[in-house]
């Protein structure tokens, strides 16, 4: 192996520092053509180094694959260069000067004459977890490099996946990080002076505010300390395999609540000349109009920003879980009063106020209930957009439960089952992804419009029976594709929020009758204590 030299920080190995040869050299360290070849095809990204550096790469690999642990016979690696050689012959350079010396030089020469080779340069990368955990589960050997380098390697590779490439919501890798910190929380080395500058330093942050992913005086939080400095802590594999079980069920969740939507018995306005009077002329939430049943179309497979709403949702879940388990367990060293306000307080207070990252949470918490056979509040009654606490949530120690087997195993062409890293997902739109991201939610914004507005049949609808629906995921062209929103061809990109009786009413039509008659009920005795008097005359509407 080409000598490897790594300057030592006091915190371990630092990847920013190495060149690229010398990355990939200990992820390298390994390795077979079988190897290789299970890389490549699971993660693109390597598929693309291997299409420019591969003869380096085989030729490392070769003499590899003759030590004493991956026991290949001698001559192979030898025989695998005779087949290149020949393929490439030409007349004026034949691999020998004739067959005899042919068969004398590669064919009739002895084992013990076939020794090692030096293996040629290395370079290329490894740039997000699921090529990772792709290598680690194909080689064994990679596997044991992981356990001695994984923080290091996983240091490198949470700032590469936010590049334009592999386009991670930036706040991720920051949970990522924050719940290895959580994980080896001592009360003398708590993640924050108590719990109100956890929630400020963490939860509370607008996207905006996570630029860069080095982990800087936000958090400080280098996985390169936290996976290393508590034996009691969180390993690199555990949080990769921890990383692979949240992606599984971000992608089943998917799946189940769009399952939900493609079973809606949905309606749109029969006659569009009707309207939704306001009082005191009519009252929107009793008008009846006559409506024509259509079929959600599908919209296709998930786009980038409803896997990343998801995926970012469950991992806040997991803080959740995680700063819960450290309180139950006497990790934190904070005040009696925090240690309650850990279990008590409501999802929407953890974030400041109710907010698209707290619904996310609320939506990932709706599937994994499903996972765990829980039931599921569907129930609409309360103030609009109120979330419940979600208590204890489940038995201790807190943790995510298994994605369903569909989402994580697949079958090769031999017939073996494999475990997997679920598929990809399209890249958001061009453009600043960073600053468009909060704005994507609109199933759960346009929600909270309708909620708000006097004019809406719906009005003062909670967003728990959207939420059964997936609205905290759903982006403009899923709306769309679902009937929600008028939208001509063309004018997408202009699309406004959901105004007018046509879309009002099929809005409504996807609410079940239980919670059509409960906001009737509320609405009509708003009228009736005089409360909606005063709305109409502060929205101009009286």
């Amino acid at each position: 192996m080409a000598s490897l030299v790594l300057a030592r920080s006091p915190m371990g190995v630092s990847f920013e520092d190495l060149p690229c040869e010398v990355t990939l050299e200990i992820l390298f360290r390994l390795c077979d053509m079988r190897s290789i070849y299970n890389l490549i095809v699971a993660a693109p990204s390597a598929s693309r180094i291997f299409d420019e550096f591969g003869p380096e790469i085989l030729e490392y690999v070769l003499p590899n694959s003759v030590t004493p642990e991956l026991l290949t016979a001698p001559r192979i690696p030898h025989i695998v260069r005779l087949v290149a050689r020949i393929r490439q012959s030409t007349p004026s350079n034949p691999p020998a000067p004739n067959f005899a010396s042919f068969l004398d030089s590669y064919l009739r020469r002895k084992e013990k004459d076939f020794g090692t080779m030096e293996p040629g340069p290395l370079t290329g990368l490894l740039c997000d977890m699921r090529s990772i955990y792709n290598l680690i589960v194909a080689a064994p050997s990679a596997s044991r490099i992981f356990d001695e380098f994984g923080p290091e390697i996983l240091e490198y590779v949470l700032p590469n996946s936010v590049t334009p490439e592999l386009l991670t919501a930036p706040r991720i890798p920051h949970i990522v990080r924050l719940v290895a910190r959580i994980r080896q929380s001592t009360p003398s080395n708590p993640p924050a002076p108590n719990f109100a500058s956890f929630l400020d330093s963490y939860l509370r942050r607008k996207e905006k505010d996570f630029g860069t992913m080095e982990p800087g005086p936000l958090t400080g939080l280098s996985l390169r300390a936290t996976l290393r400095e508590s034996p009691d802590g969180l390993s690199a594999r555990q949080l990769l395999f921890l990383a692979r079980r949240i992606a599984s069920i971000a992608t089943g969740g998917f799946q189940f609540f769009h399952d939900r939507c493609m079973s809606i018995n949905a309606e749109h306005l029969a006659d569009a000349s009707s309207e939704y009077l306001q009082p005191p002329r009519g009252f929107p939430w009793s008008q009846r109009f006559e409506g024509r049943p259509y079929r959600p179309e599908s919209g296709g497979p998930p786009s980038w920003y409803e896997m990343q709403h998801m995926t970012r949702g469950l991992w806040n879940l997991q803080v959740i879980y995680e700063l819960r388990n450290a309180a139950k367990e006497g990790r934190l060293g904070w005040t009696a009063h925090d240690v309650e306000q850990i279990w008590a307080m409501d999802v929407n207070a953890w974030f400041g106020h109710p907010t698209v990252y707290s619904e996310e949470v609320l939506t990932a918490l709706y599937y994994v209930h499903h996972l765990e056979g829980k039931p599921l509040a569907d129930s609409c009654i309360g103030h609009p957009f109120s979330a419940p606490s979600t208590g204890p949530l489940g038995e201790y120690p807190l943790q995510l439960p298994k994605p369903l087997a569909s989402t994580t195993r697949e079958v090769t062409a031999l017939g073996e089952t494999t475990n997997v890293w679920p598929a990809d997902v399209p890249h958001p739109p061009r453009g600043d992804f960073r600053a468009r991201f909060g704005f994507e939610a609109y199933g759960y914004k346009w929600a909270q419009l309708l909620s708000q507005n006097v004019r809406s049949p719906i009005r003062t609808v909670s967003f728990r029976p959207f939420r059964a629906l997936g609205f905290g995921l759903w982006d403009r062209q899923r709306l769309v594709a679902f009937g929600l929103v008028d939208a001509p061809p063309g004018e997408l990109a202009m699309m406004m929020a959901p105004k007018t009786t046509g879309d009002f009413f099929a809005w409504r039509s996807w609410l079940d009758e239980g919670a059509r008659a409960e906001i009737e009920a509320r609405q009509e005795g708003e009228w009736r204590s005089g409360r909606m008097g005063g709305l109409l005359r502060i929205t101009g509407c009286s």
